[in-house]
């Protein structure tokens, strides 16, 4: 091409903003070409456990499936380009990375083991396959075992694996709580703060409330978790005439972040709080996050107050805003408030009134919400208990109590009337979307829904879905319904611009009540304090910088999730090592072709009995009667069936529990075996 050698550099520059722009695309040989608009592609790259990947598709296009094989050295978490290279049948497009274009993450968490001059990482995320090298005199002060942090220096080719350097020695690998903190580190959340954020701390603790309504008069309080260590938002209740006065008083975080300072850019940057088993990772420092914006009880405290008045058909009739000061009566876990609602307890005449009204006021809401057609899902979740060394030491199953019910539709309310605010004010903040499923996660489930008796339309509303799940109460496919129907849906995102919340069956929606734990809270108080109370917080966020801040908290707040998600697993797991060849009673909760899931009763953990396991019989899937069927001996594993297991193999490394049939026994609901028991009609 005549291009003299000192020019090639720039040469090479070139090329590659091209192939950033999509003007040009580099095939998977290595050459480049003028891109096939239909085949060319570019999104965001994750992983799955099994190794495979899926780019999410910029602009919303959907995801495009990637082989192990096809992914060269990108890494979860990167923007990639992609070529398509097929479209199988009733399933999503098939694709090849071709171009690592923004690099996603550089840190990961993982095991050191020594291996002669060097040492390698085993990554303890299971989306990252490939171990890392470490190379001589960059493994800082780890010996082999330690959980160490560490940032790829080189991202390796297909042929050969990535390069970093040890930044961090965290602890023994075994240890649960070095493993808690490696899921934090290893998605890139910080434990503390910087110098500059502590700084600007101590700079407004001593703030005074500033010019407030005094609302310290009114009986609020406080309905949080047992353990809870901030108080985001307090309620107050009082009945007026045909209907209820309902206060949910917020921290006003706004008065202690100022837009833009350093506490503001680390809390856009973490986007959220982790609440791992044994500790929370917070978004803003504790002098905040448990103190000064907390509504602790009987200390005056900063609130931005919404007023909501709701007739007792559970109606929001009127909305109205105010910067107050207010004094949190009582801190009340969800039990305690339980007891107030079923009258079982007290917490004193003024308290018990106020939680009671709010139940009679929550149930009216929910009625109005199931009324429209929101679905309303309740799904078993696990509670570690920790002995008084931290170390966890069982699993339990979380009672769901109409005390949460009642918090969590008060919420609702006020994030639906503070949205409708917003835009009539066309306020200039985020909202929560959430898209009707569609595509081969809306026809699996339609599938599956059917096969079970249930009848749903092609393209259902949330009311259609909700009575199916209704349907399914009581029966021993109430759990596969739900799970099915989540699996179905597409996950709740921050935007710029309001549209439909599926699950809520609205178009109106935002978050505005947990500023303390959510980043885009804090923008919501912004917005409302700006353009609803005529008290400037600073320019607005907005246009591409909103657009962006709302992809990053969504991002980070599904991070935030899975670390949470896992924390519970691996706790699981530290309990479940212990137990190997001891047998417990569970059901029967999910069945495929491969195994089937079983839920023990306690510890409440859930494990995979593998079709692999059963040695004397082959088994066969029945999709349309969700069961398991035996050639030889007739046994039958059926969806919600008793069943007795035995504990085989904890596999640490995928993060997963193995099931075996206790030798000689056949326990309770496993029907047919060696032909004693009969298929029931």
């Amino acid at each position: 091409m005549g291009i003299p050698k000192s020019g090639y550099p720039a040469f090479r520059t070139q090329l590659k903003e091209l192939v950033e722009r999509g003007e040009l695309t580099r095939t998977r040989g290595g050459r480049l070409t003028l891109p096939a608009a239909s085949a060319r592609r570019t999104g965001t790259l994750t992983v799955t456990r099994g190794g495979h990947g899926f780019v999410r598709l910029d602009g919303g296009g959907g995801e495009v499936f990637v082989p192990p094989d096809q992914m060269g050295n990108a890494l979860p978490g990167d923007r990639v380009a992609l070529e398509i290279t097929g479209h199988p049948p009733g399933k999503s497009p098939v694709g090849a990375i071709l171009d690592v274009l923004d690099a996603g993450p550089i840190l990961l968490a993982g095991t050191y083991e020594e291996a002669g001059q060097v040492g390698f990482v085993i990554p303890f995320d299971p989306r990252f396959r490939r171990d890392v090298l470490v190379p001589q005199g960059e493994g800082a002060a780890a010996v082999h075992g330690d959980m160490v942090v560490v940032t790829i220096t080189h991202r390796g080719s297909r042929q050969h694996g990535p390069v970093g350097s040890v930044i961090d020695v965290l602890g023994p690998a075994r240890d649960p709580s070095v493993q808690a903190l490696a899921l934090a580190r290893g998605k890139g959340f910080e434990v503390g703060f910087s110098e500059e954020v502590l700084r600007e701390v101590e700079a407004v603790s001593a703030d005074p409330l500033g010019a407030r309504e005094d609302r310290t008069g009114e009986v609020a309080v406080t309905i949080d978790p047992s353990d809870a260590r901030d108080h985001d938002d307090a309620i107050s209740v009082v009945a007026e005439g045909d209907g209820f006065t309902v206060g949910v008083h917020i921290a006003d975080v706004a008065h202690y972040v100022s837009a833009g300072g350093a506490i503001d850019r680390e809390a856009r940057k973490r986007g959220t709080s982790v609440y791992l088993v044994d500790r929370v990772i917070p978004m803003l420092p504790e002098a905040l996050s448990t103190d000064l914006c907390s509504l602790v009880p009987d200390v005056p405290r900063a609130a931005l107050s919404v007023y909501l008045h709701i007739t007792g058909g559970g109606e929001v009739v009127d909305t109205s805003f105010h910067r107050t000061v207010i004094r949190n009566r009582r801190k009340l876990s969800y039990e305690d408030a339980q007891g107030i609602v079923e009258r079982s307890q007290s917490a004193g005449t003024e308290v018990d009134e106020v939680v009671r009204q709010a139940a009679v006021v929550a149930r009216a809401l929910r009625a109005r919400r199931l009324e429209r057609g929101a679905l309303a899902m309740e799904f078993p979740e696990a509670h570690i208990v920790l002995d008084e060394d931290g170390l966890p030491v069982d699993s339990v199953e979380r009672p769901h109590l109409e005390s949460h019910s009642v918090i969590e539709e008060l919420m609702l309310a006020t994030n639906e009337a503070v949205a409708r605010a917003c835009l009539k004010a066309k306020a200039p903040s985020p909202f929560r979307v959430h898209d009707a499923p569609s595509g081969e996660g809306l026809e699996e489930a339609l599938e599956v829904l059917r096969s079970l008796g249930f009848r749903v339309p092609d393209d259902p509303h949330p009311r259609d879905l909700q009575k199916v799940i209704s349907e399914s109460k009581g029966t021993p496919f109430q759990h596969l319904v739900a799970w099915t129907v989540l699996r179905s849906l597409k996950r709740a995102v921050y935007a710029p611009v309001a549209s439909l919340h599926f699950g809520l069956a609205t178009s109106e929606y935002t978050h505005f009540t947990s500023p303390i734990r959510r980043y885009p809270d804090l923008l919501v108080h912004r917005a409302v304090l700006t353009h609803l109370l005529g008290q400037r917080q600073g320019p607005d966020v907005e246009g591409d910088d909103l657009a962006a801040a709302c992809e990053e908290s969504s991002i980070r707040e599904r991070e935030a999730e899975e670390a949470e998600r896992d924390s519970v697993l691996l706790c699981q797991l530290e309990i479940m090592s212990r137990h190997v060849g001891d047998t417990f009673a569970g059901r029967i909760t999910g069945v495929t072709g491969f195994g089937a899931f079983v839920r023990l009763d306690r510890p409440f953990v859930e494990g995979l009995l593998h079709v692999s396991r059963i040695e004397d019989d082959y088994l066969d899937f029945d999709p349309g009667r969700m069961e398991l069927v035996g050639r030889r001996t007739g046994m039958r594993l059926s969806l919600g069936q008793e069943i007795v297991v035995q504990v085989a193999r904890v596999d640490r490394q995928e993060r997963r529990i193995e099931f075996v049939l206790p030798e000689g026994g056949e326990g309770p609901g496993v029907r047919g075996r060696g032909g004693s028991r009969r298929r029931r009609s």
